[in-house]
């Protein structure tokens, strides 16, 4: 797995319980890493993957973890590999919640707001829970406002309970 963090554009997309694709619980993770020239590895990704996979194993239940999707790439590059079969199995019902760093791993600019707009409104919804600050958050999604974008218009953050 951590051969794909060396190159850039490089993509990896891992499957996990079946039985819970589909599931109201059902989670996949998203991780998006820069490679900086003259790095040997994108240490953004590994970072961000081992802190994604070590809060769902806490928070949520490893149970629950359908898929992991990892773009070497950057945000504003709607043909990220990973970012496009996630947004498939979006469409397919795998899972209704992503989890991600950062908003900005998914969307950075309003090409790929719009983008992300329309599969929200194509699915009828999903959440997306980030967990940048070492706890999982509920992000309220708003994409009127683009409220990630825009500093002055942040999204309100609800505590994530997997129970709920």
């Amino acid at each position: 797995m951590f051969e794909t963090f060396m190159h850039p554009g490089a993509y990896r997309i891992d499957y996990f319980n079946g039985e819970a694709m589909g599931r109201p619980d059902a989670i996949a993770l998203y991780v998006l890493g820069n490679l900086p020239e003259q790095a040997a590895y994108s240490n953004q990704a590994k970072r961000n993957l081992v802190a994604g996979l070590s809060l769902i194993q806490k928070e949520i239940g490893k149970q629950n973890l359908v898929a992991v999707y990892i773009d070497i790439n950057t945000a504003d590059n709607l043909a990220r590999p990973a970012y496009q079969q996630m947004k498939w199995d979006i469409r397919l019902g795998v899972s209704h919640q992503i989890m991600v760093h950062d908003m900005s791993d998914l969307a950075i600019d309003s090409a790929v707001m719009d983008d992300l707009n329309t599969l929200y409104r194509e699915v009828g919804g999903f959440k997306v829970i980030t967990y940048h600050t070492g706890v999982c958050r509920c992000e309220v999604l708003d994409f009127d406002c683009y409220p990630w974008i825009d500093a002055e218009r942040r999204a309100v953050y609800e505590p994530y309970h997997p129970c709920q």
